[in-house]
């Protein structure tokens, strides 16, 4: 059963794309203890004291067990050169970082150099939205990369960030 309120599902999934976001990719450690990975949009900072940000995962998602018995997460915010990683972390299937090489910090959940930041995490909560849960994280560490230009979506596809006018 669907509650949408008479909100057709497609126009509400336009509308929801027409805000600009950067791309991440949040790693893990599935049940078997291999770093796996998902690209995701759905990313926000929450509070600076105590430090929170949260991302939120489809009920529907083939990670959604490994996601739900996970305790640490990584949230890398991609840069532009890194629109492979995007794709590589959005595809239906695998999802292990394979031969993609990454450093652990203090969790051991999966760090991608080269990220424009890095939010090392513990789930504090998972709150249940709809066809999602919301999982609400602590940043035990942090760290901002280099300064390049991020990876953006917007209307269901990568964008450019351009220059401002006269700079």
């Amino acid at each position: 059963m669907h509650d949408t309120d008479g909100i057709d599902p497609r126009a509400l999934r336009r509308a929801f794309a027409c805000f600009a976001t950067g791309v991440t990719v949040v790693g893990t450690l599935n049940r078997q203890g291999a770093a796996i990975g998902l690209t995701m949009n759905s990313f926000t900072s929450v509070s600076l004291d105590p430090p929170l940000i949260l991302f939120s995962l489809g009920k529907q998602s083939e990670q959604y067990e490994d996601f739900m018995e996970a305790a640490n997460f990584t949230v890398n915010v991609l840069a532009e050169e890194q629109i492979g990683l995007s794709n590589r972390f959005s595809k239906q299937g695998d999802k292990s970082f394979g031969d993609i090489p990454f450093d652990v910090w203090e969790t051991g959940a999966p760090v991608i150099p080269g990220a424009l930041s890095v939010f090392d995490c513990r789930v504090e909560e998972r709150v249940e939205a709809g066809d999602h849960v919301i999982f609400l994280c602590r940043v035990l560490r942090t760290g901002a990369g280099p300064d390049v230009p991020p990876l953006l979506f917007h209307r269901s596809a990568y964008v450019r960030l351009e220059p401002p006018v006269g700079a």
